[in-house]
Order: C-alpha cells, then structure tokens, then sequence
C-alpha cells in the first residue's frame, strides 16, 4: 500500500481512481471529487475542506479525521466503510452506500445524512438534529455511554421510525427499517 504523508492536494479529482493507497495527515482542500472511483483507501488524521471527497469508493477506511462543513456531500455511492474516532461538520453525509460501521463519530450538522444507506452499523455517534433520514434497510444501533444523544429512542426518531422501538430504554439493539 503507497504511502502519502503530511501533503496538501485541491482541485478537481487530485486523487482520482487511486488504489491501495494510505493518506496520513493529508488536507484536501476546496476543489471536487478528490478521492472518487478509488478502491482500498486508508484516511488517518485528515482534513477534508472539499465537495464530494469519497464519492463511488469501494473499501476505505477514515480514522480521527475531520470534515469540515465545506466538504459537503462527502460520502456517496460508496460500500465497505469503517469509520472511527471522526468529526463530520458538514452536512448531507452518507447516501446510497452499503456497509457503513461508524464508531465514536460525532456529527453536529447531520442534515440530509444516512439516506437510502444499507448495511449500517452505529457505536457511541453523537448525532445533533435536525436530521431527514430515508434509510432502507438493517441499522444496528449501540451505545457505549449515556450520552443523551446516543439513545435508542432518539436515534429512532432521527431515522423517522419511532415505533420501531418496543424499549426506548434499550442500550444495544438492531432496528430493521
């Protein structure tokens, strides 16, 4: 797997259709699709400030990254993600993927987030409403803390199916949507 190291990259598609690749400490700044059609990526400890960065992804993995609210639309018509310890600002995140596992995530602006996601796993996410959700399938839920934000009944109610949940009170579950 290559390698890139503390660079900076903006523009249209910098990265584009890159495979097996490692991105540590890297900004992507202003500019599109940077890391589109890319397949077997690794992101830890990266700033992403553009539109679109992980659009038609197959297999990545994001680690202790940060999307600010500039990278709108960050991640769509992607599968096989695993993301931890990040910070996603910027709103319209997650469409039309399958296999998303998000563990200890915290995203403030969560707009238009999950829609027509397959596949999803979340563990200990910090979610701030308001949030329109139209998620079409599995999406097991689990909390590790007792962060208001975490619970069952208010992930329910982000994802718009509250009766899904027979007890609120539940700390670890599946809801099947």
């Amino acid at each position: 797997m290559e390698t890139i190291k503390d660079k900076e990259f903006g523009g249209e598609r910098p990265l584009f259709a890159s495979k097996h690749l490692r991105l540590e400490g890297v900004t992507i700044h202003a500019g599109e699709s940077a890391l589109k059609e890319c397949e077997d990526i690794e992101a830890v400890k990266c700033r992403f400030e553009g539109k679109y960065p992980f659009w038609h992804v197959d297999g990545f993995m994001i680690k202790d990254c940060l999307f600010t609210p500039g990278a709108r639309a960050a991640l769509w018509y992607s599968r096989n993600l695993i993301m931890t310890d990040t910070l996603v600002e910027a709103p319209k995140m997650f469409r039309e993927m399958d296999n998303l596992k998000l563990v200890n995530v915290n995203i403030p602006d969560a707009q238009e987030t999950l829609w027509h996601c397959r596949g999803v796993e979340l563990e200990n996410v910090s979610v701030k409403m308001p949030i329109i959700c139209s998620c079409t399938a599995r999406i097991s839920v689990s909390q590790t803390t007792d962060k208001k934000e975490t619970t069952h009944s208010n992930i329910a109610a982000m994802l718009r199916y509250p009766m899904l949940i027979s007890n609120p009170r539940m700390h670890s579950g599946t809801l099947i949507m």
